[in-house]
């Protein structure tokens, strides 16, 4: 039974963590953005050891099996979530409040956003063709049987499945890659051009999930931008909208629930199995993210890691989400750059390491674009600092 103390930390946890949904939600659209980054620990670690507790829900197999192995959650792991709650309630109140943005240093970030993207629309078209040509190319080099068979297991790593064809999952790594388009779907759906490359889109995240099942994918992907866009654009509380609202949320609900268990049944039917019944994942997995919330952060110290990289994680949030206020009120366009910032800041820290290499390799990339970028201003005119004109001329002339 769970003790007095240990249910009061959780439902603290889950009054720290509505606030600051609340808050960020009531600032800006970036609030959606935000929600869709911590819904599941919100869920999984706030709700579910409460609803567990009261007799609501019966753990699935899963579940079961990680109860029988470690045991159910104690007092350690109810301080640590609380820790990491107050840690992003904290973080965001301060990195949003962090200060003013001035005129100079709101420059300097649309100049940085500039010179990595100039047209965020040709970098979404581009990345969403790129994207569908290497995933065909992808299936079609490998086979499809052997692409969703082995879809699954190769997110821990596990690629002996793919024999030989193991050469070919770069494609992948490229497809995910450009899978980041969609910190443009806001402004593209804003700037209401190339509606119909939109079909493209959502083909291109169908068969990304097909090659990477995760239900975060789907959110992020298509959820949350949408959502993101009828808020800014005041379109959310429309007849028709609300009146969609609820398919939406049936769709959210059955991702949450579903998405994974879903994914198994065309692997199950290629494998010549039959289906007879799908279980909710969330029964399964809900112990399961109070467990990994202690792990993941407790890598520094338990109670007390959880508590600072929540707080380092979210205060990053609230500044991303004051850049992009700032950049909302003049060029909506641009809102993409803090977008990819705060996406950034949740991969790095998630504390999964291929979460983490994949933020290390856009940056690089993002860091490789500008150099080419700076590298070819000063051959062909020099190259200008801020206060600073450098020119590859020789010098007296």
């Amino acid at each position: 039974m769970m003790g007095t103390l240990e249910a009061s930390l959780y439902a603290a946890s889950l009054v720290a963590i509505f606030l600051y949904f609340f808050l960020s939600l009531r600032r800006s659209e970036f609030g959606v953005i935000l929600v869709g980054y911590d819904i599941f620990f919100f869920l999984g670690c706030c709700v579910y050891p409460l609803v567990l507790e009261a007799g609501w829900i019966t753990p699935g197999g899963n579940g079961k099996a990680a109860i029988a192995f470690i045991g159910k959650p104690g007092l350690l792991t109810a301080t640590h979530v609380f820790a990491v709650s107050l840690g992003m309630l904290l973080g965001y109140l301060f990195g949003s409040g962090s200060g003013r943005l001035t005129v100079k240093l709101m420059s300097r970030y649309k100049n940085m956003a500039d010179s990595l993207i100039s047209d965020p629309l040709k970098a979404w078209k581009m990345a969403t063709l790129v994207g569908l040509a290497v995933l065909l190319a992808h299936t079609w080099l490998v086979g499809m049987d052997v692409a969703l068979a082995n879809a699954a297991i190769a997110r821990g790593g596990a690629f002996e499945g793919y024999g030989e064809d193991a050469r070919w999952l770069f494609l992948k790594t490229i497809a995910f890659v450009c899978g980041f388009s969609f910190v443009f779907l806001p402004a593209v759906l804003s700037s209401k051009a190339s509606r119909g490359f939109l079909v493209l889109y959502v083909v291109f995240i169908f068969l990304l999930f097909l090659n990477a099942p995760g239900r975060m994918l789907l959110l992020s992907s298509l959820l949350v931008p949408i959502m993101v866009y009828l808020y800014s654009s005041k379109l959310l509380f429309r007849p028709a909208v609300v009146i969609a609202l609820p398919a939406v949320a049936l769709f959210a609900a059955l991702v949450l629930l579903y998405g994974k268990s879903f994914f198994l049944v065309p692997i199950e039917l290629l494998s010549g199995h039959s289906i007879t019944a799908i279980e909710a994942y969330e029964t399964d997995s809900g112990l399961g993210g109070v467990v990994e919330a202690l792990l993941n952060s407790a890598y520094l110290a338990p109670v007390a890691g959880g508590l600072v990289v929540s707080f380092v994680r979210n205060w990053w949030f609230g500044r991303f989400e004051s850049i992009w206020m700032e950049f909302r009120k003049q060029v909506f366009e641009k809102t993409w750059f803090p977008y990819l910032g705060a996406h950034l800041i949740w991969l790095l820290f998630s504390f999964i390491s291929p979460s983490i290499a994949m933020a290390a390799f856009v940056i690089f990339l993002a860091l490789l674009g500008r150099g080419a970028k700076a590298f070819k201003s000063f051959l062909y005119g020099g190259w200008k600092a801020p206060g600073r004109t450098f020119s590859n001329r020789p010098f007296g002339t």
